[in-house]
């Protein structure tokens, strides 16, 4: 009872749990005026002035005194603690210079693509700082190529790219005429960020995109860090400050500038007219490679970030590095979300996911220890090795086990989902949920099998068996992150305590969504695993663990039994019984060792002809050895040579010790052979044991009696 109802009863704890948790009703939501849609990637930390490289002190003190207060234009927005400092991003942060800076750093190029995109690529580079920052491909093959490239980004020959702008086709402006044609343009972000598994390339945005999670349709609400990352980009500490890197919208900015230079709907001023802000190298020389400037260059054109939009506007082309370009251009973006409809809030998953698994895998515990503890116990006491000696199959009697536990593991599946059917599984399909827990049980049964053929010893198999049941769930913390992919997740689970919890958070997921485990959500991916995913993998576990049973019982005998050679499966007189092992000419020279008529031991009592013909047991030098404790071997028998007939019954004498146990245990199949042989109607016990067993019973009797020395002659 306490097998079966233990897991039942720990189910109250978790409907206490469910009961707690707090649900909250969010409404519709319209974010066109909330500070949450700003594209800007801001830092969670307000500006540490003390920590910038470089900084002189005068200027270190204004700016500890500016960034006081948080309407303070020159306080660093980047910086800011506030999301409503700034709602817009400016197209024209591309011309500001952090962008070029961080592609100078890194040794990363700008991709332009295309015979129309030549104009761009002119346009670009004779911005200040683009020159030596652009690489022009005339097709797209020739882009295709460079990027697969062996060398790509690990020579400076063959730099990686932040991005490609492939421009399809561009519309032709005549001066002062009406533009004709399209504009076709389509913009590339690398996206490999740092610590990838394919390759060692630091990717545009410094973080990995590759392992944030794709979108979830159980996620209710608005989540804006995704898709900052490639809006705005993620933040560079390589100048010993974060600094924004630039994304898609920086990119945008270029091709806007474009445009409107070539459409006249607005002219950029000339490069001598814009706001200089040189870059010095080591030798004092003015350069446009920003990746030669020195540390007290780097730090003033980083600067130009952290000036108001207005800067430029007010100052002119005195502004120098503080002169912000994005001010010129008279355009801004704002990114703004779909609206999200209402949707209640359930919070149940968050707090029980991340031990949702642990607690089921401590639920099965106790049953498991029973398990193992019940089919060691058989093998403890023989009683495996019996009914194989009365002709059962030992997949006959492994088979009983699964049947037997898969009925009985009915009534607690069955009982799980009842008790939790209005709480903590309310919304999923009762009979899924059901079937999730059996098939765990069967496949608990399977595990067991395997683990006990390792074990002769029942207490140890269900403590060891307990200890390895609770270590398989380990796995999980690995996987457990969105990021691990599929095959990842699918190859963790199995391990059977991996897939349950697996299986066991996805229904806390779609419980707290409101939508619950249904069949028609049951291949929908949820942080790369799906509920189909972990019932098949649980229905796979259960199958390669009961193969894993049935071979290893036979190859790796544990206690009592005779093994297999470990190619028994390819084997034909496995499959075959009547196929002996043993060739007639083999069993003729095995059995012309020993002439019982003419014995050239005077110890044998020789036989009549009419006896002799009779032979149905024959035993060759049987020998058995054990391994003592001290490394030594004993010979508890050594070189039985000796035939049974037909008719006759066979009486084994001597004292304690003798091994007269020992030897009928090797005939009977009880303990395996060290060397030497028997054939017992022309099947030998070390190959065919299998077949000795199923001879029809009555046709040999082997009986033993301990026979004191001192009370026969």
């Amino acid at each position: 009872m306490l097998e079966l109802l233990l897991p039942v009863a720990l189910m109250f704890l978790l409907i206490w749990i469910r009961s707690e948790v707090q649900k909250e009703d969010v409404p519709a939501h319209d974010y066109v005026d909330d500070p949450a849609n700003n594209p800007t990637w801001f830092s969670a930390e307000p500006l540490d002035v003390s920590s910038i490289p470089g900084l002189p002190p005068a200027v270190k003190k204004q700016l500890e005194q500016l960034c006081k207060s948080k309407d303070s234009a020159l306080c660093p927005e980047i910086f800011a603690s506030s999301w409503g400092l700034r709602k817009e991003h400016y197209t024209g942060s591309a011309l500001d210079g952090l962008l070029p800076l961080h592609m100078a750093q890194r040794n990363l190029r700008l991709g332009i693509v295309g015979t129309a995109g030549k104009g761009l690529d002119d346009f670009i580079s004779s911005l200040p700082g683009y020159s030596k920052l652009t690489r022009y491909f005339s097709s797209e093959e020739s882009y295709d190529d460079y990027l697969a490239d062996h060398d790509y980004g690990f020579s400076t020959q063959n730099p990686a790219l932040f991005g490609a702008i492939v421009v399809q086709s561009a519309a032709t402006c005549p001066s002062g005429g009406t533009c004709s044609g399209d504009w076709d343009i389509v913009i590339h972000l690398n996206t490999t960020g740092p610590s990838t598994s394919t390759a060692d390339i630091k990717g545009a945005t410094d973080i990995n995109t590759k392992l944030t999670p794709e979108v979830s349709t159980l996620n209710k609400g608005l989540k804006m860090s995704t898709s900052r990352i490639y809006w705005s980009g993620g933040m560079s500490r390589s100048l010993g400050l974060a600094l924004p890197t630039g994304g898609l919208v920086d990119l945008q900015s270029l091709v806007y500038a474009w445009i409107f230079n070539s459409t006249g709907a607005y002219q950029l001023p000339s490069p001598s007219e814009l706001p200089s802000c040189d870059c010095i190298d080591p030798q004092g020389q003015a350069t446009e490679d920003f990746s030669q400037c020195n540390s007290s260059s780097l730090f003033t054109t980083a600067l130009r970030a952290l000036t108001p939009h207005w800067s430029t506007t007010v100052l002119g082309s005195s502004a120098g590095c503080l002169g912000r370009l994005s001010g010129i251009l008279p355009v801004s973006v704002r990114e703004i979300p779909f609206p999200t409809p209402a949707y209640t809030d359930d919070p149940f998953a968050s707090f029980v996911e991340s031990v949702f698994g642990l607690f089921f895998v401590l639920v099965f515990i106790w049953p498991l220890t029973r398990i193992m503890k019940s089919l060691v116990e058989d093998k403890e006491a023989r009683i495996n090795e019996v009914m194989k000696m009365m002709g059962m199959p030992a997949e006959a009697i492994l088979l009983g086990w699964y049947l037997t536990y898969g009925l009985l593991w009915i009534i607690p599946a069955a009982l799980m989902t009842v008790v939790c059917w209005d709480s903590v599984f309310q919304h999923s399909n009762k009979l899924l949920v059901f079937i999730f827990f059996w098939l765990f049980g069967v496949c608990v049964v399977t595990l067991c099998s395997f683990i006990a053929v390792f074990f002769s010893k029942a207490k140890t198999a269900s403590v060891v068996g307990a200890l390895l049941f609770f270590l398989l769930y380990f796995p999980f913390l690995f996987v457990s992150d969105s990021g691990a992919s599929a095959s990842t997740k699918a190859l963790s689970s199995l391990s059977p305590p991996v897939a349950l919890s697996i299986g066991a958070g996805l229904i806390a997921q779609f419980e707290s969504a409101g939508v619950g485990v249904r069949w028609s959500n049951i291949n929908e991916s949820i942080d790369n695993s799906s509920m189909g995913q972990v019932l098949l993998m649980l229905l796979l576990d259960t199958v390669i663990f009961a193969l894993l049973a049935w071979y290893l019982d036979k190859v790796l005998v544990v206690g009592f039994g005779t093994r297999q050679p470990w190619y028994f499966p390819c084997s034909k007189h496995y499959w075959n019984p009547n196929h002996s092992s043993m060739s007639q000419d083999d069993l003729h020279v095995l059995e012309d060792t020993f002439d019982d008529q003419q014995p050239g031991n005077p110890r044998y009592e020789a036989v009549p002809e009419s006896m002799a013909s009779t032979r149905s047991v024959l035993v060759r030098e049987l020998c058995k050895d054990f391994n003592t404790a001290d490394g030594k071997i004993l010979k508890a028998v050594q070189e039985v040579t000796l035939n049974l007939y037909s008719g006759q019954i066979f009486c084994l004498l001597g004292h304690n010790g003798a091994g007269k146990t020992t030897t009928i245990n090797m005939l009977s199949g009880m303990l395996p052979v060290s060397s030497g042989d028997a054939i017992v109607y022309g099947k030998s016990i070390r190959r065919d044991m299998q077949q000795i067993r199923t001879l029809s019973v009555g046709r040999v009797s082997l009986t033993h009696t301990q026979w004191n020395k001192h009370e026969c002659n």
